[in-house]
């Protein structure tokens, strides 16, 4: 298990933070370039505002429960990691 620090926009963490969860967000696509996720790996969420270029305060933790990778179904060097959120939501 690995714990990894992720920049998220705010509509995603939003959605991955969703108190109702009919409409949580369970799905992050990840570009794998300097990283290999495994199932058991730990995302500590930050949310970055894009429009300020800086970080919100607020995060979130999940954790990563399945990865699908690669051709046919990603390109390559991409992971669809489906997440299940443990803790947190910031400010």
């Amino acid at each position: 298990m690995i714990a990894y620090d992720l920049k998220i926009w705010p509509d995603h963490f939003e959605a991955v933070t969703s108190p109702d969860p009919l409409k949580r967000k369970t799905v992050e696509i990840r570009q794998e370039d300097d990283k290999t996720y495994s199932a058991g790996d730990v995302l500590r969420l930050q949310e970055w505002n894009p429009e300020e270029w800086k970080y919100t305060g607020r995060s979130a933790v999940v954790v990563v429960t399945h990865i699908l990778r690669g051709s046919p179904y990603l390109p390559e060097g991409f992971a669809a990691l489906s997440i299940r959120w443990i803790q947190g939501r910031g400010c």
